[in-house]
């Protein structure tokens, strides 16, 4: 039988000088979710997403699309958006990407980012 990979599993292919010590990128996407990023920090957003998309986060677009609401796909086949129970919603959406970006972060290296 064949594995699944899932977002959790990609941790092993950052680019290199990339990790968890390096929580200036986090501090870098907090302040700016959206436009131009530094090189890093763009090796790491593509890093993220382009991941295997089993089991990943992802910002639902709410019925009244007003609102986001955080989601994650299954580990398995077939792939099926599930909501997380108690997540929050959100109003603004820089909220919810940075948001989605700590949830995608702790995958990876084990735990939230640090503040810096």
């Amino acid at each position: 039988m064949t594995k699944i990979r899932t977002a959790s599993d990609a941790a092993g292919r950052l680019p290199p000088g990339i990790g968890a010590h390096r929580t200036d990128l986090a501090a870098e996407f907090r302040e700016r979710p959206f436009g131009r990023h530094s090189p890093d920090l763009q090796a790491l957003l593509d890093h993220m997403r382009g991941g295997p998309i089993h089991g990943k986060y992802f910002l639902w677009l709410a019925d009244d699309h007003s609102r986001w609401v955080l989601a994650r796909f299954s580990d398995s086949p077939p792939l099926t958006p599930q909501a997380i129970p108690d997540a929050p919603v959100f109003d603004d959406i820089e909220e919810a990407e940075r948001y989605v970006f700590d949830r995608r972060w702790a995958d990876l290296f084990g735990a939230e980012p640090e503040a810096s």
